[in-house]
């Protein structure tokens, strides 16, 4: 049953002697070796039977998808990619638990939209006011508002002040 060696061991498992060693010291590895003659013997691993993952040759470990880019999801269609981001959202702003977030389903969506067409076509329709006065903004040339002077740049008033001061 203890058959291997601290070298065979790590490398079975793919790690160095020294971090098997640290694994043992914190206690990971309790009931996986026996010191027998004043070595630590240690037995094959057993794969993990509750989720279906195992350690070591043989045994293929499903890598998993976080933080993956939005081009790159692998969503059949585009509304189970909107579910995930608005139950995403209601996560993060903390406004739903989870058993109200199993009650979001594509029809909300469907409401949105269509409350979102009322809300446009509302906005476009024509106001009640009077549009039959076009182009007079904030400013009007043909009303005089006064005397405005034009604006001189600085050059403009040295040459005065150098005129002023040749008199």
């Amino acid at each position: 049953m203890y058959k291997f060696t601290s070298k065979e061991y790590s490398d079975y498992l793919g790690i160095t002697a020294s971090a098997l060693r640290k694994r043992r010291l914190k206690g990971k590895l309790e009931g996986l070796y026996k010191v027998i003659d004043g070595k630590f013997m240690y037995a094959a691993p057993r794969p993990n039977k509750e989720n279906g993952t195992g350690i070591g040759q043989g045994f293929v470990v499903k890598k998993r998808r976080r933080n993956v880019p939005r081009h790159r999801t692998q969503y059949k269609s585009t509304a189970f990619a909107l579910a995930n981001d608005l139950k995403q959202l209601a996560r993060i702003k903390k406004l739903l638990n989870e058993n109200e977030l199993a009650e979001i389903t594509p029809e909300i969506f469907d409401v949105a939209k269509e409350r979102r067409q009322k809300r446009l076509q509302e906005q476009l329709a024509p106001s009640p006011t009077d549009n039959n006065k076009y182009g007079q903004g904030l400013y009007n040339p043909l009303k005089s508002y006064g005397n405005y002077k034009r604006i001189k740049y600085s050059d403009e008033i040295e040459d005065e002040d150098r005129e002023f001061w040749r008199r």
